[in-house]
């Protein structure tokens, strides 16, 4: 039997972290990076016995730390600052705008066969005006006004189930007389006044 040994050396990357600090000079949704992360090395021996030249046995003797890896630092945003846009002909104030899908439902829309109610999470007549969102969303939120392009002002009043991957959500709400559908992204602005501290959900 013939019977040899090797020794290779082998490179493997260790992968930095993300660290962000809350920065009350930047805006609300900016960040701005501090620290660019860089990853780490680490650089490992093994060594490996064969046998008639078939591999028989592999074992990792050392393994250093060449390179320490280098957290990434962001700081984010808490400032809140006032912007005023015309939306539909109508001057608005807002602290926050984002991306959220829209659908729309009514006292006899609600997704259940047979149910019909007016009735709302948060005491309010379901009618036009009327907005609901995830029930963590509503938690946070309840009682803020906004502003959606093409429907116009609404409060978070209600609560409903969303999507299965929690794509920021809204449900327009109407009366049976004036239903109309919605199924898309529309930009949703959250009016002034801002509240005194950010809602976790907009972070």
């Amino acid at each position: 039997m013939r019977v040899s040994e090797s020794l290779i050396f082998t490179q493997k990357s260790i992968p930095f972290t993300i660290e962000f600090q809350e920065s009350a000079d930047i805006e609300f949704g900016q960040e701005q990076l501090l620290q660019p992360g860089q990853n780490g090395l680490a650089m490992s021996r093994i060594r490996i016995r064969y046998e008639d030249g078939q591999e028989v046995f592999r074992q990792t003797e050392s393994e250093t730390v060449v390179r320490l890896p280098q957290k990434r630092i962001a700081a984010r945003g808490t400032k809140i600052v006032l912007k005023t846009t015309s939306v539909d002909g109508v001057t608005i104030q807002y602290w926050r705008a984002i991306q959220m899908y829209a659908t729309s439902y009514s006292p006899c829309r609600l997704g259940v066969p047979g149910l019909c109610s007016t009735g709302t999470a948060g005491g309010l007549p379901l009618k036009k005006g009327v907005v609901a969102m995830y029930r963590d969303w509503f938690n946070a939120l309840r009682g803020v006004e906004v502003y959606v392009p093409g429907y116009g002002r609404g409060v978070i009043a209600d609560l409903g189930g969303g999507f299965p991957d929690d794509r920021p959500w809204i449900d327009l709400g109407y009366s049976d007389s004036d239903w109309q559908t919605w199924s898309g992204y529309v930009t949703v602005y959250f009016l002034a006044p801002a509240p005194s501290s950010i809602p976790y959900v907009l972070q």
